[in-house]
């Protein structure tokens, strides 16, 4: 169907021109879309005509509309109304109502379309989508991030790298069909707007967002400025404990403790030189007897094959003491024991509910064999939940 108005086609169930936005009226459609020959006879037969272009459509619309008085203007004479070329910096052409998309895209839209795989995407994942203002799809994305750093953070990398990787195949397709709609929105709300203006509009709702470079540049600093006061705060507290002037600050600990899964008790007289949510730290001195306990927490395990395996890559020794399993209260610990000189450092390690649990307990002085006593007193002490 033609526009009475412009001249321009459209589709036959159209009300509106998707050029000029003139009401369509069908009324006379049928008048334009058949000619009719008469033989001498009378007899009558019909037969389906080439549409016309613009500017007959144009002659033809202007005489029916205005009884018969109609300039002649030629094809070319309405290109400026109804041009629906649109060109870009490459000299390639977008023509038809894909050049609201294309404006709405921006510089990079025959890129984005041509493209199976976003790597931008792949490299840097939500924060792609944000940038591309696919804010639904971003915050669904981050939230399912969370949830997994929250209760699976062993596996978190993994499932990271493979939603960046399963997202930039989809990227694209979720991008176009979110521009697509949000184009016929604006087309929809701006039926008194001329096509430049609704161009206009789309140029300037769409793009990038704009403020994504300085927000991304703020979450950075901030991410760095805690990780360093996190580090300088562990380093003093590590640190700022002096068992020689303080050491009668520092209260016993004489009960059961639990770390996560496992539960242990740290014998009498030791004293805690450093505490934290997955590190515990205690020695026990007295004359000529001094020794250590030290318990560390891993959550990162999924790379180790086994018990042995993870003792074997968390301990460096210069040598390579004989790793064994032990059991202790039912439980096979990787057991190796490191003895220097007249020391003596029992290592053990055991991978429990994908966290890997790494202990010690180091003789340094026992004349007394006190240390030797409370190290079987903690050792048998262990267990799990």
């Amino acid at each position: 169907m033609y526009c009475l108005k412009c001249g321009t086609q459209n589709n036959d169930d159209a009300k509106f021109c998707r050029h000029c936005r003139e009401k369509l009226d069908n009324s006379h459609y049928e008048q334009v879309k058949y000619s009719f020959n008469y033989s001498q006879t009378g007899d009558s037969k019909s037969s389906y005509s080439k549409p016309m272009d613009h500017g007959e459509y144009y002659n033809y619309s202007y005489k029916y509309s205005n009884n018969g008085t109609s300039p002649t203007i030629k094809p070319n004479d309405h290109q400026d109304q109804y041009s629906y070329s649109y060109s870009y910096s490459n000299n390639e052409i977008i023509s038809g109502d894909e050049r609201y998309i294309a404006n709405y895209v921006g510089n990079n839209y025959k890129f984005i379309k041509n493209s199976k795989f976003s790597i931008a995407t792949l490299l840097f994942g939500p924060l792609h989508f944000i940038y591309r203002k696919l804010f639904y799809y971003a915050f669904l994305w981050i939230v399912a991030l969370v949830v997994v750093a929250y209760y699976v953070p062993e596996y978190f990398e993994i499932i990271y790298w493979c939603s960046n990787l399963f997202m930039a195949t989809k990227f694209t397709n979720l991008y176009l069909n979110k521009v697509e709609q949000r184009v016929d929105r604006i087309k929809h709300e701006s039926l008194e707007l001329t096509t430049q203006e609704i161009l206009q509009k789309c140029s300037k709702e769409g793009g990038t967002f704009t403020n994504f470079p300085r927000i991304f540049g703020w979450t950075i600093f901030l991410l760095f400025a805690t990780m360093l006061g996190y580090f300088l705060y562990s380093t003093y507290n590590e640190y700022s404990v002096d068992t020689t002037d303080e050491v009668e600050e520092i209260v016993e600990t004489t009960k059961s403790e639990t770390i996560y899964d496992l539960n242990y008790t740290i014998p009498e007289g030791f004293q805690t030189i450093y505490s934290s949510a997955s590190v515990k730290t205690y020695y026990y001195e007295d004359t000529d007897t001094y020794c250590r306990i030290g318990i560390h927490i891993n959550k990162y395990v999924s790379a180790y094959e086994s018990d042995i395996d993870f003792l074997k890559f968390n301990i460096t020794l210069d040598s390579e003491p004989t790793i064994m399993y032990t059991t202790i209260n039912n439980t096979p610990w990787a057991y190796m024991l490191y003895q220097p000189t007249t020391e003596q450092y029992h290592h053990y390690a055991h991978i429990y509910n994908n966290k890997g649990y790494l202990l010690n307990y180091d003789l340094i002085q026992d004349s007394t064999g006190e240390c030797t006593k409370k190290y079987a007193e903690f050792i048998n002490s262990l267990n799990f939940n």
